[in-house]
């Protein structure tokens, strides 16, 4: 997430199918850098209250999602004490989403559900198999090859549709490590949005296979009391 390029990934789970669609995946400016150099660019909030509010709200009337996901942003980076300015701005905007979307369902009685998605736990999720340390650069380029894989139908099958097809066809085009990097954030939309999903299908999976266990009822000795043998039943609780 960010002001300048903010990358938005629509993933649609048809009901009689189980492979993920995307048809929908871009990156979207926020705020314009202004081209004059005697323009100074305003960060207050009320500017981009109106900013957030137009994007979600935009977002909502079109896609009319089920869940929506939105990466949680750090107040640090490389674990310096010092917080950057744009960091704050970012955080802000990031804010104004959640209360944006709030106040939204609030107003239209919406069921959709949003969910603040931790950047540590999608990338521990995709790269679990990577045992070496790595850093900020090289982890970024292990996420977009990740995404690769998964255009290309190597680590799962995923439909890309529309306009998002146009935007899988650069990741195979794209060459030069230089050009790699500028989609970092495109990669990482797409992969919060198929690990959310992948999450989902594990919990329900889990919940399914503890129902189906069958009941194991030992049969008391003959030498045991009757009474024995309620406490030989066992019963399987799932908080969720």
């Amino acid at each position: 997430m960010g002001i300048r390029n903010l990358a938005l990934c629509l993933v649609h789970i048809p009901s009689q199918s189980h492979t993920p669609q995307i048809s929908d995946w871009k990156r979207v400016t926020v705020s314009q850098k202004p081209k004059s150099s005697g323009i100074i660019e305003s960060f207050e909030p009320i500017e981009y209250a109106a900013k957030a509010y137009s994007l979600m709200k935009s977002a909502i009337d079109k896609y009319d999602p089920h869940a929506i996901l939105i990466e949680r942003q750090r107040y640090r980076s490389g674990g310096g004490a010092a917080v950057q300015e744009w960091t704050v701005r970012v955080n802000m905007l990031e804010s104004m989403f959640h209360a944006v979307l709030y106040t939204l369902a609030q107003q239209r009685q919406s069921d959709f559900l949003v969910h603040s998605v931790l950047p540590r736990r999608v990338t521990q999720f995709w790269l679990t198999d990577v045992e070496e340390k790595m850093n900020a650069r090289e982890t970024k380029l292990a996420k977009i090859g990740v995404a690769e894989r998964i255009i290309k139908q190597e680590e799962m099958y995923v439909d890309f549709n529309d306009e998002a097809k146009e935007v899988s066809q650069a990741f195979n085009q794209t060459a030069r490590r230089e050009a790699r990097m500028k989609l970092d954030d495109l990669a990482d939309s797409m992969l919060q949005g198929l690990a959310w999903w992948k999450w989902h299908v594990n919990r329900l999976q889990t919940v399914d296979e503890v129902l189906s266990w069958e009941k194991v009822i030992k049969k008391p000795a003959k030498s045991e009391p009757r009474r024995a043998q309620n406490k030989s039943t066992k019963k399987v609780s799932l908080l969720n």
